[in-house]
Parts: structure tokens; C-alpha cells; sequence
């Protein structure tokens, strides 16, 4: 009987710790997705930011656009920074909360 219910004890911890796997592993995807899509927009600015730097080196124009590019990489970083904090919070809480998971069930 005792068997029993620490096998049952057991798969109940096993399936929450997959249930927590699977969202953690859903949010790292989001994130991932989020992060190849602001890395590409880094790309692109840094690329307008050289097609910038080659007008001024040709012919002293442009210097409000790299200006303007530079600000918008500014932002663009803030924005992966913030992005960052968020999903790093949004783990650890999903962690913390597998933890407390776990000391209850070894607690049973």
C-alpha cells in the first residue's frame, strides 16, 4: 500500500516537473523568436547606420540620419535589454515555482 501511493506521489511530481519543462521550453521559444526578430532589426540599423557613415565620407551629408539611426539602435538595444529582464523574470518565477513543486511533494 505504502508502494502505492509513493509511486503515485512520484508520477504526480514526474508530470508536474513535464508540465513545467513544457511551458519553460515554450517561453525560451518566444523568447528566441522575439530575440532573432530585434537581432535583425539591429542588422538592418547598423547596416543604415555604414550606408550613412559612406554618405558623410563621400560627400559630408547625412549626418542627421546617423544621428537618427544611431538613437533608433539606441532604442532597439533598451528594448532587448527590457526584453531580456522580463523572460529572465518570467524563468526564475516558473523555477521558484518548480521548486516549491518539488518541496511538497518530497514533503508528502
Amino acid at each position: 500500500m505504502a508502494d502505492e501511493t509513493l509511486v503515485m506521489v512520484m508520477q504526480k511530481g514526474f508530470d508536474t516537473l513535464a508540465d513545467l519543462i513544457r511551458e519553460t521550453n515554450s517561453r525560451l521559444d518566444d523568447t528566441n523568436a522575439r530575440l532573432d526578430v530585434t537581432i535583425g532589426r539591429l542588422d538592418a540599423t547598423i547596416e543604415q547606420v555604414k550606408e550613412n557613415g559612406r554618405r558623410i565620407a563621400e560627400n559630408g551629408r547625412g549626418i542627421l540620419e546617423v544621428r537618427d539611426g544611431l538613437l533608433r539602435l539606441e532604442g532597439r538595444f533598451d528594448n532587448l535589454i527590457e526584453i531580456a529582464r522580463t523572460e529572465s523574470r518570467r524563468l526564475w518565477g516558473a523555477v521558484e515555482d518548480l521548486q516549491r513543486r518539488v518541496g511538497k511533494l518530497e514533503a508528502s
